[in-house]
Parts: C-alpha cells; sequence; structure tokens
C-alpha cells in the first residue's frame, strides 16, 4: 500500500515537472500566441472597443476628478474644472503661464491629428519598439537567463479610418489628464495620489472589452498545466513595464534640479549663452539616458524616421523641445509654474505612447488572483 502510493506520489511529481519544464520551453511562443490573440480579438471588436475607451476617458475624468475647488478639498481630490475635461479645451487655458506649451500642445495635435495613416503608424511602431527594449532590460537585471518579451500586439484596425484617429485623440486625453494629475502633485501629493488611484481603476467595468479579451485569450492560448508560470511571467514583466515608465516620468520630474545645477556652474564659469544652452540640452540628454536607457535615442530615431521627412512637417525633435525648455528656465534659480507644466507635458507626451502599447497589463480587475 505504503509502496503504491509512493510511485503515485513520484509519478504526479515527475508529471509536474515535465509540464513546469515543458511549459518553460515553450513560453516564448505561448506568450507571442496570446498577443496574437489580443489583437485578434479586439481588431474584431475595434469600433466598441474604442467607443468604449472614449466613453471612459471622459466616465474617468468625471469621477476621478472634483470640478470645483470645494469639492476637491472637501473629497480630497484633484481639481479639473468641467470645462477642461477634454484635450481640445487646452486651447481655452487662460492662464497666462503656459502660452508656449499651450502652443506647442495645440501645434503637436495638430501635426499627429492631421498627419498620414502611415505616419501615425510609424510613431507607433517605434515607440512601442522602445518601451520593448525597455523592459527586456529591467527583466534581463532581475533575471539574466528570462526570455527576451516579443513585441506588443498592433492593436488597430486598419480598414477603419476613423479608429487610427479616435486612438490618437485618446492619447492626448491622457497627456491632459495625467498632467493635470501631475501638477496637482506639485501642490498636494496625497490628493494627486487618491486621483491616479482612481484613473487607473475608476470604476467596475473599466475597459470590459480590453478585459474579456485577455480573459478569451488566457483560457484560448494557455495550456491549463502552464497558466500558473504565464501568470508569474505576466506578472514580471507588467511589473517591469510599470517600473520602466515610472522611472523615465521620475527622471523627467527630476530634471529642474538638473537644469539649476548647469545654470549655478556655467554663471560661476562665466560661460557664453550659447556655451550654455548647449550644455544645458546635453545635460537633459544624459540625465533622461542615465542607467543605460536611449530614451532620447529612441524618441529622436521615431520623429527621424517617421515625421521629420514630411515635407509639411510641424513637429520638432526633443532636442528642439529641450532648448526651449533652457530658456525657459536657466535664466531662473527657481522653477516657476510653467516651467512645471512643459516637464510634465515632455513626461506624459512620452508616457501616452507606452500606455497605449502596453494595455495588456490593465485593467487591474481583470487579474483577480493576484495584483499585478
Amino acid at each position: 500500500m505504503h509502496q503504491n502510493a509512493a510511485i503515485i506520489v513520484f509519478w504526479l511529481y515527475a508529471t509536474i515537472e515535465v509540464a513546469a519544464s515543458t511549459c518553460l520551453a515553450n513560453m516564448t511562443q505561448i506568450d507571442v500566441d496570446h498577443m496574437e490573440c489580443i489583437k485578434s480579438y479586439i481588431n474584431r471588436e475595434a469600433a466598441l472597443y474604442e467607443k468604449e475607451i472614449d466613453e471612459h476617458r471622459r466616465k474617468k475624468a468625471s469621477i476621478c476628478f472634483a470640478s470645483t475647488i470645494e469639492q476637491s478639498e472637501k473629497e480630497k481630490r484633484c481639481f479639473l474644472p468641467v470645462a477642461e475635461r477634454d484635450s481640445d479645451a487646452v486651447d481655452k487655458d487662460r492662464r497666462k503661464n503656459r502660452r508656449d506649451y499651450k502652443r506647442f500642445i495645440r501645434d503637436a495635435l495638430k501635426a499627429i491629428r492631421g498627419a498620414p495613416d502611415a505616419m501615425r503608424t510609424c510613431l507607433h511602431d517605434h515607440m512601442s519598439a522602445a518601451i520593448v527594449d525597455e523592459t527586456n532590460r529591467c527583466i534581463h537585471s532581475k533575471n539574466p537567463n528570462a526570455d527576451p518579451m516579443p513585441s506588443f500586439p498592433d492593436i488597430r484596425n486598419a480598414s477603419a479610418a476613423y479608429n487610427e484617429a479616435m486612438q490618437f485623440e485618446e492619447i492626448f486625453d491622457y497627456i491632459h489628464i495625467q498632467s493635470h494629475v501631475d501638477l496637482c502633485r506639485i501642490n498636494n501629493a496625497a490628493f494627486a495620489e487618491a486621483t491616479e488611484a482612481c484613473v487607473r481603476n475608476p470604476f467596475k467595468g473599466f475597459m470590459s472589452i480590453q478585459c474579456k479579451a485577455i480573459q478569451h485569450c488566457d483560457k484560448k492560448v494557455i495550456p491549463q498545466e502552464c497558466l500558473e508560470q504565464f501568470n508569474r511571467t505576466r506578472e514580471q514583466k507588467c511589473s517591469c513595464i510599470r517600473e520602466t515608465r515610472r522611472d523615465l516620468k521620475l527622471r523627467i520630474s527630476s530634471l529642474p534640479n538638473a537644469i539649476q545645477k548647469v545654470t549655478i556652474d556655467s554663471a560661476k564659469s562665466k560661460q557664453s549663452g550659447l556655451r550654455r544652452m548647449d550644455e544645458c540640452v546635453s545635460t537633459i540628454n544624459s540625465h533622461l539616458d542615465s542607467n543605460g536607457s536611449n530614451w532620447v535615442g529612441s524618441v529622436n530615431n521615431a520623429l527621424d524616421t517617421c515625421v521629420m521627412g514630411s515635407p509639411k512637417n510641424h513637429v520638432f525633435g526633443l532636442n528642439s523641445l529641450f532648448m526651449k525648455l533652457c530658456r525657459k528656465l536657466m535664466p531662473r534659480r527657481m522653477l516657476k509654474l510653467d516651467g512645471q507644466y512643459g516637464i510634465v507635458f515632455i513626461a506624459n507626451f512620452i508616457d501616452a505612447f507606452n500606455e497605449r502599447a502596453t494595455r495588456f497589463c490593465e485593467p487591474l480587475e481583470c487579474f483577480e488572483t493576484r495584483k499585478l
């Protein structure tokens, strides 16, 4: 009896070990198939998917932000007037200190909204590749033997022309909403933290089609014996994605300190204005590309490849934007609101592309058995 029990236990253990080994060997292909499944599912539901996102982002702004100062103080949430809850409302912003960055947002909106589909697709693909590279850097730093992460699913329906336009409307609404959260953080970190938590998971059923796609593909693509291993792998990748995005935003938000140091040092050495600007731009580049990353190079490569060759190009490279920022901040010893807004905008301009590309990690309520 004991011998039979021992044989059964050994057989079960051996079966589990073989299954785990097989799953590990096939995990890269399973990952690729899973992402392709998500792409296929969402493209079949493209019209409903984009309509839901459009409705949910407006509902999210309504739920997560206070519409009056009084409500903000009472409910401990960031303030965002109803009239400014859409990216188009940026043009109506009357705050004098933000004119330059309002103009940049307006130019960027016009340029990308009016760009050919091929150019927009090119920008999306380059930015997606950049975050895959940065995420793999994070994964391999924690597990040198880990398989590289495959490309993100290209969740677009090329046959629906309106679909591209809606996606980019959403990207700029993301910039607009997230920039308000970040500006709110400058004055009240607790309010911003509460608002950001709400923005990530605002109501039950948030992004339900995305959630259904993930759950459908979990069942369809992943063998039952591989599900636990797949979940661990997904958690590691999603954790690295969030870490990569958070690290970049933190580095951008700490730019004022780096710029002010250049200002003080160059004033002591009595450098010429042009030399000071060059040093300021160089400082921003090295600050953003620290720890072995190549964000500035990736973004500039995307702009050079996808946009700069266009005869009607109105978008400029990051170094031009950095020069504008240096001109704004270097004459001052203290960072003013307009400079803060510019820095916040740069951070969220880059992060918006990453957010769209990495959405297979969201919404959080899809992952009931673990906190990603």
